[in-house]
């Protein structure tokens, strides 16, 4: 029953419906305070809503349940830096990113490399972030998480202009979900303001908002 409600809470959190999101977290949570699903998508739908101590509490919940998840690993990091937290983000981080280095070792291939270089940013490792970046770069030149998480990856290590690169060849591919996490997503922040960063979000909210039309019709 709680991974059910978990799952609802994940649908209505794509759609943007935070506050039916939130509520349906926490009844899976009130059903198992100990499921992995619930705290996952109890510290996701937290995020959305930019209550980063809430979501940093679930992600990390998560993460002790499940330590293969990589992803609760950063989010928890993430949610640490914007908290200043700074020697809780770099404990996370590290944690997250001997997860990463266990799938890599297994397979070179794999996408886990995605999350790492952006661990890699967060502990300030702008060498070995770049070098894994590249290395992503080969293994999925095109895909929209690709470019989005290059962008979070760079935007700390100082290479704005490449970031903003990356998140306008992301913006051609983001789904309604994806889009909502970027409106949320405190990796962004810091170019918020910038042009060309509003020109590509206003141009995704153009075309969901046509294909919601062409649904509805």
């Amino acid at each position: 029953m709680a991974d059910a409600q978990a799952a609802h809470a994940a649908l209505l959190s794509g759609d943007g419906r935070l506050d039916e999101a939130a509520a349906a977290a926490a009844r899976a949570l009130e059903l198992d305070g100990d499921s992995f699903c619930a705290n996952r998508i109890s510290g996701r739908v937290a995020f959305l809503q930019r209550d980063f101590a809430r979501a940093a509490k679930h992600f990390l919940a998560a993460a002790d349940i499940v330590d293969a998840d990589v992803v609760c690993y950063l989010l928890a990091a993430q949610c640490q830096e914007g908290l200043g937290d700074i020697d809780g983000m770099q404990s996370t981080a590290r944690l997250g990113l001997v997860q990463v280095e266990k799938c890599i070792a297994e397979d070179a291939g794999n996408t886990k490399m995605l999350n790492g270089i952006v661990l890699l940013a967060l502990l300030g490792e702008k060498d070995r972030c770049l070098e894994w970046a590249g290395r992503v770069m080969t293994l999925d030149p095109d895909g929209a998480n690709t470019h989005y998480n290059l962008t979070c990856t760079l935007l700390p290590v100082q290479e704005v202009d490449s970031a903003l690169d990356h998140f306008e060849l992301a913006c051609g591919q983001l789904t309604q979900a994806i889009f909502e996490w970027a409106q949320s997503d405190s990796d962004l922040d810091v170019i918020r303001g910038h042009p060309r960063f509003q020109a590509a979000m206003a141009g995704v909210k153009k075309i969901l908002a046509g294909g919601n039309q062409s649904r509805q019709a």
